[in-house]
């Protein structure tokens, strides 16, 4: 029997198969944690630069319509992919107007969709005071395009960055309009 103690203890067959079960646990963890942040900083940057794009082809349009703003909420879902858009996301459109140098900014008008989230407006309602920073919009001039983005994040794997609502804005001014009106 002692033998067969000694054989055994100096046999080194299957050592690395242990450790390696012993270790594969924690190179999943950390391989899913690295998939689940890098998913997370992915759509940060889309929804960042889906703001940026909805509120530059808005300052492109000489006349402003419902009907272009609404085109472009229709692209939303296309700039999001792979990330589902529906109910997660909602993109807002202000146009924040200041007409005297004692009255505070204003939102002259909104309109938002891509989405069906339900999200209100950080810069404001129309017709109310709006929430931009105090040297972005000129007295008497031209409105500056305000385009936001909202989205729901839900956890994809192992909830490492748990459920939150990402919120981007973007400011433009108009090309070639004052864009004061939406027809």
């Amino acid at each position: 029997m002692r033998g067969l103690f000694r054989q055994l203890r100096r046999d080194r067959r299957g050592v690395v198969s242990i450790e390696f079960a012993l270790v594969l646990p924690v190179l999943v963890v950390a391989f899913l944690g690295v998939t689940e942040i890098g998913r997370y900083l992915l759509l940060e940057m889309k929804i960042q630069t889906s703001a940026a794009k909805i509120g530059d082809l808005m300052t492109r349009d000489r006349d402003p319509s419902t009907a272009s703003l609404t085109d472009a909420f229709n692209a939303v879902p296309t700039m999001l992919h792979p990330f589902p858009a529906g109910g997660n996301s909602r993109t807002i459109v202000s146009a924040v107007i200041k007409e005297a140098a004692d009255k505070p900014p204003e939102v002259a008008w909104q309109l938002d969709g891509g989405g069906s989230l339900a999200a209100a407006s950080k810069v404001g309602t129309t017709g109310g005071d709006a929430d931009v920073p105090a040297d972005l919009v000129t007295v008497g001039g031209t409105a500056v395009i305000v385009a936001e983005m909202v989205y729901d994040y839900d956890p994809w794997l192992l909830g490492i960055i748990g459920d939150r609502r990402l919120r981007h804005r973007a400011y433009f001014r108009p090309r070639l309009s004052g864009m004061r009106n939406l027809k």
